[in-house]
C-alpha cells in the first residue's frame, strides 16, 4: 500500500466508506422524511377530496332540492294564476249580472212609467167617452124633447 500524507488507502477506504455510508444514511432519513411529509400531503389531500365530494353530493342534493321548489313554485303559480283567472270570470259574471239588473231595472221602471201612461190615458179615454155619452144622451134627450114638443104641437 502507498501511504498517501500519512495514511494507507485501507485506511482512507475505510474512511471513504464510512462518510458514504453516513451519507447514504442521510440521504436515506432525508427521504424517508420526504416520504412522510408526501405521505401526509397524501393524507391531506385525500382528507381534502372527501371533502370536495361531500360538498359536491350537498351541493347536487341542494340542486335537487332547488329544482323541486322551483317546480312546486311554478306549479303553485300557475293554480294561483287559474285560479285568479276564475275570480276574474266570476267577478265578470257577477257585473254582467249587475250590469243586466241595472237593465231589468231600467226596463221595468220604463215599463211601469208606460203602464201608468197607460191607464192614464185609459182614463181619460174613458172620461171622453163618457162626456161623449153625455153628449150623445143630451142630444138624444134633446132630440126626444124636440119630438115631444112637436107630436105635441100636433095633437
Amino acid at each position: 500500500m502507498i501511504p498517501i500524507e500519512g495514511k494507507d488507502i485501507t485506511t482512507i477506504n475505510s474512511e471513504k466508506e464510512k462518510k458514504l455510508n453516513k451519507l447514504l444514511l442521510l440521504i436515506k432519513e432525508e427521504k424517508e422524511l420526504e416520504n412522510k411529509k408526501l405521505d401526509k400531503e397524501k393524507e391531506i389531500l385525500n382528507e381534502q377530496n372527501e371533502k370536495i365530494e361531500s360538498l359536491k353530493a350537498k351541493l347536487l342534493e341542494i340542486q335537487e332540492k332547488r329544482i323541486q321548489q322551483k317546480q312546486q313554485a311554478e306549479y303553485e303559480l300557475k293554480e294561483l294564476k287559474n285560479k285568479n283567472l276564475n275570480i276574474e270570470s266570476q267577478i265578470n259574471s257577477v257585473l254582467s249580472c249587475s250590469s243586466d239588473q241595472s237593465n231589468n231595472d231600467h226596463i221595468s221602471e220604463k215599463i211601469e212609467y208606460y203602464s201608468n201612461k197607460q191607464k192614464e190615458l185609459q182614463n181619460k179615454l174613458n172620461k171622453l167617452k163618457e162626456s161623449k155619452d153625455e153628449e150623445i144622451l143630451k142630444s138624444k134627450f134633446l132630440e126626444l124633447s124636440t119630438n115631444e114638443k112637436k107630436l105635441s104641437d100636433k095633437v
